[in-house]
């Protein structure tokens, strides 16, 4: 005998598939911080999945394998560029490029001949830990100073020409980039908990 279903209560029908909104993160008061909240998370990102990391990292090779071009002072300059004495500019580069995809913004100390910090010759360049600074902006989105917190609970106020900041994808009037993990991170994570279901239902 057939079954009669109009009567039954459960849903038949899903809802349709939406992206929630999101507002840009515009400056909005005197001064405006932006702490890179998701760094940790799109760093994680990048370490465990071997899709998002190879392809940062081609990415990164691809743009300074192309090279750049200046006059002989920058270039004698920028070979003072030592890092943590075992790095070269293309190096620090690299390591700016790579984080500024990954967490949306990159900073890198510029330190410059005491004697002049504003205009010095380059002594030298540090890559920073996003997850340790905070920029801040004025009300009309115009950068202020950055502050790169210490182990006890101080900070460090470094001037906007102390910091080589790299900006990737700013859209908008926002005081940040935007993470490309962001965009494919639940893509990536969908794919492995698939692979992780399939390992077991093959053992």
């Amino acid at each position: 005998m057939p079954q009669d279903f109009s009567q039954t209560t459960t849903t038949t029908t899903k809802a349709d598939y939406r992206v929630s909104q999101v507002s840009p993160d515009s400056p909005r008061q005197d001064e405006t911080f932006w702490d890179n909240p998701d760094f940790v998370k799109w760093f994680s990102n990048y370490i465990k999945h071997a899709k998002i990391k190879k392809a940062i990292d081609g990415f990164a090779d691809w743009v300074l394998g192309l090279g750049y071009t200046t006059d002989a002072r920058t270039e004698i300059m920028l070979s003072h560029v030592t890092g943590n004495k075992k790095e070269g500019f293309n190096d620090v580069m690299w390591n700016g490029i790579i984080t500024k995809k990954i967490n949306g913004d990159s900073f890198t100390q510029v330190m410059r001949d005491p004697g002049d910090k504003e205009n010095g010759i380059i002594v030298n360049m540090r890559p920073l830990n996003p997850q340790y600074m905070s920029v801040v902006y004025d009300k009309k989105g115009r950068l202020k100073e950055y502050r790169y917190s210490d182990n006890n609970n101080g900070y460090t106020t470094f001037q906007p020409s102390e910091i080589l900041h790299m900006i990737n994808d700013k859209v908008v009037d926002e005081t940040h980039g935007r993470s490309v993990v962001e965009a494919v991170e639940w893509n990536i994570s969908a794919q492995e908990e698939a692979k992780r279901v399939h390992r077991k239902l093959v053992w």
